[in-house]
């Protein structure tokens, strides 16, 4: 007998020993009567009652039965317990809402595998009607289209996720003004496409089929989008020609407008369902487009292209459960930052900037949450960060630095215990002040070619080996001066993991990489990117307030460069600086390398050029939370020494 069968056993020996029998009501209901326990598994009991043999899970053991069983109570887990307790009391309703969930969860999985399932084949007799399958999603702030489609195994419902997710308060109804109960929701990860399972009606008609490939139908083939025209309440015929096909959408020549996203296009010849209206784009008429499709109608300034979602290629890996407990407030969130985009966009337009600022600060904790909410739809997700984008862009026009990061910021600040700290420090060596740590100098003004007294000759000059130039006497030509035992007190913070964990969270990565390094990445991957800043490279390390400075000789990729600094805060890279020798024309040359190709970069960092004293320039590029993080710990930006050029 093993380990689990003796301690079984001597479970059972217990129970029996006590010789009587007892009554059992469960948490969620069942009357069990004369019961004794037969078996303890890892999910719950098996008990013989007077009616037979059940199985019961631990959270559905009130706790007054495990405190008379406590050869039961030891091996509930940990979880189970906390299920338990939870459930007594007034608290029963949060173990039937917990189990509700658990149910919907193992649920949305089997019917995940469902939808990659063959489809049962369709009655070639039988063809569905297209009528009855279209459906209205009417919202408080729109409205759009869906149908009804075999997909797999499962008949579903198919609309934008724009749609479905974009509005509030969604309501589908078929044209017999019918609702349709959602039960599961799956959204494409990357593309603007939900797919529904619900409540069938009955007597429902026969479903719309997909195509089974679309890259195998000709150019030009002849095809037909439905949908509920600029939100008309009646569904529209509009027919068109397959234009273009892409890996995710489809360009199409149907007259779609506002009120048919997530329609279907159905292919003339066989009714299958090929893609899913989604949006349409405006442009004005580039001169090289003359003579050809895309310069619109005769005499027209713009020029209108229509697209559609492709469903044929889904894959499993594109697809993600939606959490129900979490649309409602995502749809509301999503809304709002819409109408406040909007709005924006009217007043960018018009050049009212004062009014910007008016709506910012009326919607600035609205923003907040939003800018702080952990999104759970990819879709989402992604459709907020273009619109963060945005926000970014307004906020260094008014100059105003990201408001809401910077009340991010200062909110963790507030409620994050941070105490300054002296730390001695043992400096054994130090820069020749004298020589600038170059190690030779000018004897005096008179022989000097330059006109600023004792400059440094950088090394590897040719005008180093100058004849009006003698090697330092102060530190012998070496460039360093060699201290023994002399210790300065350096103010510092003590910052709480805690705290460094909610700093990181408001530190963004950016999309677009300057210098090769990519602002907001973690410090151990960009200091390791390049092979060519090794420990030879390596000049010194200068540890501030908040983290540390990496100096390194030279540059990977700018051959001119002195020095490339790498900053990090919070394990975070935080600024990239290349200290560059000065000229005129190197200072034209990185002007307009900046205005080429950073001008119109909208991203969590901003790159400036400025003059370093008199010898260098500055290439400086920073997180939009490195000013922030400096104001709070009371250091000023070395910025306002310099003077811009840009």
């Amino acid at each position: 007998m093993n380990k689990s069968s003796l301690l079984c056993f001597l479970f059972l020996l217990a129970a029996f020993s006590r010789g009587a029998a007892e009554d059992l009501t469960t948490v969620s209901g069942r009357n069990y009567r004369n019961i004794l326990i037969r078996q303890i598994t890892a999910n719950g009991i098996q008990i013989s009652h007077a009616s037979g043999i059940a199985g019961i899970w631990f959270d559905d053991l009130p706790a007054d039965f495990l405190k008379n069983h406590p050869e039961v109570q030891s091996v509930v887990p940990k979880k189970a317990q906390q299920g338990i307790q939870a459930a007594s009391g007034d608290k029963k309703a949060e173990l039937e809402t917990y189990q509700k969930r658990a149910y919907e969860q193992e649920l949305g999985k089997v019917l995940f595998q469902q939808l990659f399932m063959p489809a049962p084949p369709a009655d070639p007799k039988v063809k569905p009607d297209i009528l009855q399958n279209l459906l209205f999603v009417n919202g408080d702030n729109g409205s759009g289209t869906a149908f009804k489609m075999q997909f797999g195994k499962l008949p579903v419902i198919i609309t934008n996720a724009h749609v479905f997710l974009g509005l509030n308060n969604p309501v589908i109804r078929d044209i017999q003004g019918r609702r349709y109960k959602i039960l599961t929701a799956f959204g494409a990860k990357k593309r603007d496409l939900v797919i529904l399972t619900y409540r069938k009606k009955k007597q429902e008609s026969p479903l719309l089929r997909p195509v089974g490939d679309l890259t195998k139908i000709q150019a030009n083939a002849k095809v037909t989008a439905f949908g509920n025209s600029q939100g008309s309440q009646t569904h529209s015929i509009l027919p068109g020609a397959l234009l273009g096909i892409g890996y995710d959408r489809m360009e199409i020549s149907c007259g779609i407008v506002g009120g048919n996203s997530g329609g279907p296009i159905l292919l003339d010849k066989s009714t299958e369902v090929i893609g899913v209206s989604t949006f349409l784009t405006i442009r004005k008429v580039d001169p090289q487009a003359h003579g050809t499709r895309y310069a619109g109608k005769l005499f027209s300034r713009y020029n209108i292209r229509r697209y559609a979602t492709r469903i044929d290629n889904l894959a499993p890996d594109m697809l993600e459960i939606l959490d129900p407990e979490h649309l409602d407030k995502e749809r509301k969130y999503f809304a709002l930052s819409e109408k406040i985009i909007n709005d924006l966009s009217d007043l960018f337009a018009e050049k009212q900037y004062r009014d910007i600022k008016i709506l910012l600060n009326s919607y600035s904790e609205d923003l907040l949450q939003i800018d702080t909410h952990r999104w759970t739809s990819s879709y989402l997700k992604e459709e907020y960060a273009q619109k963060r984008r945005f926000l970014g862009k307004i906020f260094r026009l008014l100059n105003e630095g990201d408001i809401l990061l910077v009340t991010r910021l200062q909110k963790v600040w507030k409620k994050t215990a941070v105490q300054p700290v002296k730390q001695t420090q043992t400096v054994n060596a130090r820069s020749c002040s004298r020589c600038h740590g170059t190690g030779r100098v000018y004897p005096n003004r008179a022989e000097q070619p330059g006109k600023s007294g004792l400059d440094k000759i950088r090394r590897g000059n040719l005008s180093a080996s100058s004849p009006y130039s003698k090697p330092c006497s102060s530190c012998s030509g070496t460039g360093i001066i060699r201290i023994r035992n002399i210790s300065a007190a350096e103010l510092s913070y003590n910052v709480p993991e805690s705290a460094a964990i909610e700093f990181r969270k408001c530190i963004m990565k950016a999309e677009h990489a300057f210098n090769g390094f990519i602002l907001g990445g973690t410090e151990r991957k960009e200091r390791n990117r390049f092979q060519y800043y090794s420990s030879a490279k390596l000049k010194s390390v200068k540890t501030g307030k908040l983290g540390k400075t990496y100096i390194f000789n030279g540059n990977h990729v700018t051959a001119n460069a002195e020095e490339t600094r790498l900053t990090f805060m919070f394990n975070r890279l935080l600024r990239v600086e290349l200290l560059i020798p000065y000229s005129d024309q190197t200072a034209s040359d990185y002007m307009n390398f900046l205005r080429k190709n950073f001008k119109d970069v909208n991203d969590v960092f901003e790159v400036k050029l400025s003059r370093y004293g008199r010898q260098y320039i500055l290439l400086d590029c920073r997180h939009a939370a490195y000013n922030p993080l400096m104001d709070l710990f009371s250091q000023h930006s070395a910025a306002g020494r310099n003077s811009p050029l840009l």
